[in-house]
């Protein structure tokens, strides 16, 4: 399996073609494609299938990772966190437990259409990152 520099560059390689197609193929305008771009940057870099180990996404939390201990305690390392539906759909359940309380006090919500945008960049992250797992898995065996 590639480790978190070869995951990173798979999946900026990847964005930058999907980018591309969405870009020819849907009509999806730049403020959508910017969000879908970030949210996918955001789940390669901090919401990895790899933050239930001691991985840079882990780390890269700083102080702001013992919210996500409990992630890291809970999930055994290519389980779940791996799968392509449940692994960024707990990881986004994790985060909104940490953004939600902020944005209540903050008074303001990000419309709905922005919020499937921004699962939608995560889980095609999640996707790269596991489909990558598998292949490099299976060429070396």
């Amino acid at each position: 399996m590639p480790n978190d520099k070869g995951h990173g560059t798979i999946n900026l390689l990847a964005l930058a073609v999907s980018i591309l197609i969405l870009i020819r193929y849907t009509a999806l305008g730049s403020v959508e494609l910017v969000i879908l771009a970030i949210a996918y940057m955001f789940g390669t870099f901090f919401l990895s299938p790899d933050m239930d180990i001691n991985s840079t996404s882990y780390k890269r939390w700083g102080y702001l990772r013992i919210f996500w201990w409990p992630y890291k305690v809970f999930f055994r390392h290519r389980g779940y966190s791996h799968h392509i539906i449940l692994g960024p759909f707990s990881r986004l359940a994790n985060l909104a437990l940490i953004v939600v309380p902020v944005m209540f006090f903050a008074g303001t919500y990000p419309p709905v259409e922005h919020m499937i945008l921004f699962a939608g960049g995560v889980w095609g992250a999640n996707t790269v990152h596991v489909v990558a797992d598998g292949v490099q898995t299976r060429v070396l065996i």
